[in-house]
């Protein structure tokens, strides 16, 4: 019997704190800075790691996108937030033209 309480007061603990979980490849700021005109794909690639989205923009610019998300879920898994963040960077003829940067946004998840 005691084995049983000790059990579910446990499983209570664990399912009424917040939980986290992270998907994709989180960018660090100090990373971001270090971006600049003119690195090549192989450059960028070595400093941020593969992106997870290769695409063209509407130029025909190749454009690579890393996203992050983070989930923060309330008690009990219900209700919480989701943090994402989005760096897009943007190539010519090889070679890094620009990047766009969306800061860190928090949503509540429903």
């Amino acid at each position: 019997m005691r084995l049983l309480a000790l059990t579910v007061l446990s499983f209570t603990v664990l399912c009424t704190g917040a939980c986290v979980g992270t998907s994709g490849r989180k960018v660090s700021d100090e990373k971001i800075s270090q971006l600049r005109a003119g690195m090549s794909k192989e450059e960028v690639r070595e400093l941020l790691g593969s992106p997870q989205h290769q695409g063209l923009d509407a130029n025909g610019n190749e454009a690579w996108t890393y996203t992050w998300a983070k989930v923060f879920t309330g008690i009990m898994g219900f209700g919480g937030d989701v943090e994402t963040r989005m760096v897009h960077v943007y190539f010519q003829q090889g070679r890094l033209v620009r990047t766009a940067d969306s800061q860190p946004t928090t949503q509540p998840t429903k």
